[in-house]
């Protein structure tokens, strides 16, 4: 539509620019031409009646030669004007005035003589009866070329101006028929545009939902259709990273579960380690009280010591081993008490890391 628009327009200006080329070069010199031409033919016609007309003057040689001046130039604007182009019309008219033209010299050359010789009575007759007949006649010969060269020059003013009358109104059908056209080619680019663009967005909002199954129709070899490959490619990865870390949670949770009845077993185990301490250490209390119990009564009973030395002496040793017992006793209930509550400060501590 735009090339159309500019070539019409191209073509439009050619024409107009040929028209008023026509009108620059033909009419307007033709016209200024024939204007020449009647002003000498006017003065030629005066300078010899300013004579004939009065009885005491005579058609100098001087004036005489100005009208042959007036009249050659006539004939060389007559040659320049045959040089362009004419019509039919133009052509007999210019005949005729050319043909006129020789007549009016004859007659300007026949009432010279007559000056000269005297014969003032005929020259005025010869005035009247073919001079001013025939310089009317021309006169109105250029007139009717000039009034012809004028008519053209209206046409071709007329033709110029419908010319670019039309030219503006094709310019203004064809800018509103660009505008159309360019806003439904606006319209069907933006559309294809904002189909597949409407798309990506459904995919990628469905792909934040979580919808990691949804379909998408790749139809087009464009940016938008690389937009689309890409989406899809970026679906298919996070299906896969997902399926990995599925995986890896699942391989998690059973090492968890694993570690889990480890740490429990393990617990377990501490807590029994700490009751069989608990136990031991009550029965050294038992056995210290018993110490202690028998401590005052060896005390109480010195006196039956000296009676029951042997018997002393007997128990006395028994004690000694005994006591090294609970001794033993004591400082392995002390480093299994020691054990049980690092390991019991250990599973809190793997407890809270989980």
């Amino acid at each position: 539509m735009f090339i159309l628009s500019s070539a019409l327009i191209v073509y439009n200006t050619f024409v107009y620019r040929k028209t008023i080329r026509s009108m620059i070069e033909n009419s307007q010199p033709k016209f200024q031409l024939m204007n020449l031409t009647l002003e000498k033919l006017i003065l030629a016609e005066l300078t010899i009646s300013s004579k004939v007309s009065t009885i005491d003057s005579l058609l100098s040689e001087e004036e005489y030669e100005k009208v042959k001046t007036l009249l050659e130039e006539i004939k060389k604007s007559n040659v320049t004007f045959r040089e362009f182009p004419l019509e039919e019309n133009e052509l007999e008219n210019l005949k005729i005035l050319e043909d006129g033209i020789k007549n009016f010299a004859q007659y300007a050359e026949t009432i010279h003589i007559l000056g000269k010789d005297n014969r003032r009575q005929e020259a005025q007759i010869l005035y009247v009866r073919g001079v001013n007949p025939l310089s009317a006649s021309l006169r109105q010969t250029v007139k009717t070329l000039i009034e012809f060269e004028a008519s053209n020059s209206r046409k071709n003013e007329d033709a110029a101006e419908s010319q670019l009358t039309f030219s503006l109104y094709m310019i203004c059908v064809l800018s509103l028929l660009s505008l159309v056209a360019g806003i439904l080619f606006s319209r069907s680019i933006i559309r294809s545009v904002m189909f597949p663009l409407r798309k990506a967005i459904h995919f990628a909002s469905e792909i934040q939902n979580g919808n990691l199954n949804n379909r998408i129709q790749i139809d087009r070899l464009d940016e938008m259709g690389e937009l689309l490959e890409f989406l899809k490619k970026m679906e298919v990865s996070l299906r896969e990273i997902i399926v990995e870390a599925r995986i890896s949670v699942e391989n998690s949770e059973k090492a968890s579960k694993e570690f889990y009845k480890v740490s429990k077993e393990f617990i377990s185990t501490s807590e029994t380690q700490a009751n069989d301490s608990q136990k031991v250490a009550d029965h050294i209390d038992r056995l210290s009280t018993l110490v202690e119990a028998n401590t005052s009564v060896i005390l109480t009973s010195a006196e039956h010591l000296r009676n029951l030395e042997k018997e002393i002496q007997k128990n006395l040793s028994s004690l000694i081993d005994v006591t090294e017992s609970l001794n033993s006793l004591a400082l392995q209930a002390k480093e299994s008490s020691d054990t049980a509550l690092k390991g019991q400060e250990k599973v809190d501590g793997i407890q809270k890391s989980f």
